[in-house]
């Protein structure tokens, strides 16, 4: 005897298929996301996504490329950076030692400091990089011993500059081994009037006049003259 097929009932088989066309429908509609626009929702309710971008420095100076630090002592290294004309944004340096770390000369932390560990052979080299991809490089050499700075001079100065126009001081220091020695430029109200000058020796003429610029390193120092026409 054949065995009767059981019927479904048309009521179930109805219910199963608007089921599956509202499951279908369902993902066909339904709009995928993708974070393709920063900043803005991928969705309504979502929080806009942002993501921020280095600041735009174009130029960066070193006061100094080569120091010299006896032995267990510690200098902050100073340099000087431009941003894109308009820009205020603020950039973040990044300072590590770019050269065989292995010989363990020296050690520098974030905020440029760098302390002498053992005589260097041969001379460590720091690197401070912005983070849009800008970098200087320094040489860093430790010695056992300090060494005094006997004269500081300026090579070839400028004697006169027009309006807006820029020159760069190319200060000398006598030994060029001197310890610790950190060179500085400095101006008086008056002359200030006439130039402005900045850590690394850039100097900008303002007004027609003269200024005095001083230079000064390791206890020692000297005077530039500039005529502003």
């Amino acid at each position: 005897m054949k065995k009767k097929q059981k019927r479904v009932k048309p009521r179930i088989i109805s219910a199963v298929l608007a089921l599956m066309v509202g499951m279908s429908l369902s993902i066909m509609t339904a709009a995928p996301t993708f974070a393709t626009d920063v900043g803005t929702p991928t969705t309504p309710g979502d929080p806009a996504v942002t993501v921020q971008q280095p600041a735009p420095v174009v130029a960066m100076r070193p006061v100094q490329t080569t120091y010299y630090i006896v032995k267990g002592e510690t200098i902050t290294i100073p340099f000087v950076y431009d941003l894109l004309p308009g820009s205020t944004a603020q950039p973040v340096f990044t300072w590590s030692i770019s050269s065989n770390p292995d010989y363990n000369f020296i050690s520098v932390n974030q905020n440029g400091q760098v302390t002498g560990l053992k005589l260097s052979h041969p001379a460590a080299k720091v690197k401070v990089m912005s983070d849009n991809g800008l970098f200087r490089e320094f040489t860093i050499n430790v010695v056992k011993k300090a060494v005094k700075v006997v004269d500081v001079s300026v090579h070839n100065p400028p004697k006169k500059i027009s309006i807006g126009q820029t020159k760069y001081l190319k200060t000398v220091v006598n030994p060029s081994n001197a310890t610790n020695c950190f060179i500085k430029y400095s101006l008086d109200k008056k002359s200030a009037k006439y130039v402005s000058v900045d850590k690394s020796g850039k100097v900008t003429a303002i007004a027609k006049g003269t200024a005095n610029i001083k230079v000064k390193a390791g206890g020692k120092s000297t005077v530039v003259t500039i005529k502003v026409i």
